[in-house]
């Protein structure tokens, strides 16, 4: 990953969010976040992870892909913390 003109690595998503956010984000809660997963569009809902981290999470824009469904806009909150994330195509694997 790039941070500014730096590149940054690291072993795990959780290692480089953390480096470059100051946050660990786990893989596994994005990609629940992005599928959708326990939220309804448009709607800021409170989300407790099992490490004990509540984020404030909003999902807009759903779109679905066969018999699955995805956010186009994700923004999630924890403290001064925010993560947005844009997606303009999903393709199916």
């Amino acid at each position: 990953m790039r941070k500014g003109g730096e590149s940054v690595q690291a072993d795990s998503v959780g290692e480089l969010t953390a480096d470059v956010l100051g946050v660990a984000l786990d893989l596994d809660m994005i990609a629940a976040w992005t599928q959708g997963v326990g939220l309804v569009d448009g709607q800021a809902q409170s989300l407790s992870l099992p490490n004990g981290d509540t984020w404030l999470v909003t999902a807009e824009r759903f779109q679905a892909s066969g018999a699955n469904r995805f956010v186009s806009r994700l923004t999630a909150t924890r403290g001064d913390t925010v993560v947005r994330l844009v997606i303009d195509e999903w393709q199916p694997r």
